[in-house]
C-alpha cells in the first residue's frame, strides 16, 4: 500500500484538477480554432461569423472586464493570504495543515492567471491572431483553479475544524 503524505496529496489533487481543466478547455472547448479575440470590437470588426452581435460591441475592449477580474484575485488573494498566516500554525490538525494548502495554491493559480492574461492580452494588442486557444487555456483553468481551491480550502478547513479535540481554558484555579 501506497501512502501519501498531507502535503503530497493536496500537491496531487491540485495539480490534477489544473492539468484536467487545461486538456478539458484546450482539446475539447477550443480544439477548432486557431486564434480567438479578447476584445469584442476586434470580433466585432474581423469575426467571421458575424449574427447576432450587439451594437455595443463595436467599441467595446477587455481592458475593464480584466481589471473586474484582477479586483476579484486581489480579494482572493489577500482573504486566503490572511488566512493562512492568521490561521495559527497547529500542525497536529492535519486538515486544517491541507485546507492552507489548498488556500496556498488558489493564490499561485490567481497570481499565474493575472501574470498570464495581462502577458497574453499585451501582445494581443500588437496582434489580434496571438491570441492561440492553448493561451485561452491557460488563462482560464488558472483562473478557474483558484476560484475553485479557494472555496475548497475553506470547506476543507470547516470539515476539519473540530478534528483536534479543544482543551478547556481554565480562568480561575
Amino acid at each position: 500500500m501506497f501512502n501519501l503524505t498531507p502535503s503530497l496529496s493536496v500537491i496531487l489533487i491540485c495539480a490534477l484538477v489544473e492539468v484536467t481543466l487545461f486538456l478539458i478547455l484546450r482539446f475539447i472547448t477550443y480544439r477548432r480554432d486557431s486564434f480567438l479575440y479578447f476584445d469584442p470590437s476586434d470580433f466585432h470588426l474581423y469575426g467571421v461569423n458575424k449574427t447576432n452581435i450587439p451594437k455595443s460591441s463595436e467599441t467595446a475592449t477587455f481592458e475593464p472586464v480584466m481589471k473586474q477580474y484582477f479586483d476579484l484575485a486581489k480579494v482572493l488573494v489577500t482573504i486566503a493570504g490572511a488566512s493562512i498566516v492568521f490561521g495559527g500554525l497547529d500542525l497536529s490538525n492535519v486538515g486544517v495543515y491541507q485546507a492552507k494548502l489548498f488556500l496556498a495554491f488558489s493564490v499561485a493559480c490567481c497570481l499565474i492567471f493575472c501574470l498570464a492574461c495581462l502577458n497574453f492580452y499585451e501582445t494581443y494588442t500588437h496582434d489580434y491572431t496571438s491570441y492561440k486557444p492553448w493561451k485561452v487555456s491557460v488563462v482560464e483553468s488558472f483562473g478557474v483553479s483558484g476560484v475553485l481551491f479557494f472555496f475548497t480550502g475553506y470547506v476543507w478547513w470547516a470539515i476539519h475544524l473540530n478534528s483536534t479535540p479543544i482543551a478547556p481554558i481554565h480562568f480561575l484555579n
